[in-house]
This record gives structure tokens, C-alpha cells and sequence, in this order.
């Protein structure tokens, strides 16, 4: 098993690396809290075959995650707000966030979007 960078654990919320005040985990909470839950089934069921006691860890992380989600008021985080609150976002990044949203309220053409964001991204920056 490989030993990764435990950082990540230590720091403010996982999410503690991000300027604005408005942290990827409070869209989630807000709009996709299913999502806190699937990190948590996908950590839980491969940690015996990939990442041991990280990913049990991961799992805690994501499960506090919820406990802080249920104390908290994030109903009116919404994609615009994430993006306002990130100037240093670029304008593929804006584009893969607001077709994400799109995506979620149904139009399943945004997946094309959000991937040609991801393709620009991935030949602009680590080709």
C-alpha cells in the first residue's frame, strides 16, 4: 500500500486550501447532500483494497462533514455564489461549475460542456 500526503486530514475542513468564503463542501451540503454520503460508501467499501486506514479516515472526515451540514444553514448556496466567492477561477473552471448546475436541474446536455471544460483544462495546464 502506498503512503500518501496526510495533509489533507489536518487541515481546516479539507476544504481550507480554497480562498473564498464559500467552500466547495457548502454547495454540496446544499445541493448535492447525497454526495456526502456516497464518499462515505465509497471509502468505506475500498478501503480493504486500496487506501487502508486513509480511506476509514476519509469516511470519518465525510461523516463529520454531515454532523457540521445538519447544524448549519446552507440552503441558499447556490453555483453563482461558489463562483463569486473564487475570483482566481478561471473561465473553464466557471464553465464546468455552471454546466455542472445545469446538469443538475435536468439538462443532460452539459455534460458535453463540463467535459470540453475538463479537456481544456487538462491541454492547457498538464500537457
Amino acid at each position: 500500500m502506498k503512503k500518501k500526503n496526510k495533509d489533507w486530514l489536518d487541515s481546516p475542513g479539507n476544504f481550507g486550501q480554497y480562498s473564498g468564503k464559500v467552500q466547495p463542501i457548502h454547495y454540496f451540503a446544499a445541493n448535492l447532500p447525497d454526495s456526502l454520503v456516497a464518499n462515505i460508501m465509497k471509502y468505506s467499501i475500498r478501503h480493504a483494497k486500496k487506501n487502508g486506514k486513509e480511506d476509514i479516515l476519509k469516511a470519518l472526515w465525510y461523516l463529520d462533514r454531515i454532523y457540521e451540514v445538519l447544524e448549519e444553514e446552507y440552503d441558499s448556496v447556490s453555483v453563482e455564489d461558489l463562483i463569486n466567492s473564487h475570483p482566481d477561477l478561471d473561465e473553464d473552471q466557471i464553465k464546468i461549475l455552471q454546466s455542472l448546475d445545469e446538469f443538475l436541474s435536468g439538462d443532460s446536455s452539459k455534460l458535453s460542456d463540463v467535459r470540453e471544460g475538463l479537456d481544456n483544462i487538462l491541454s492547457n495546464k498538464y500537457s
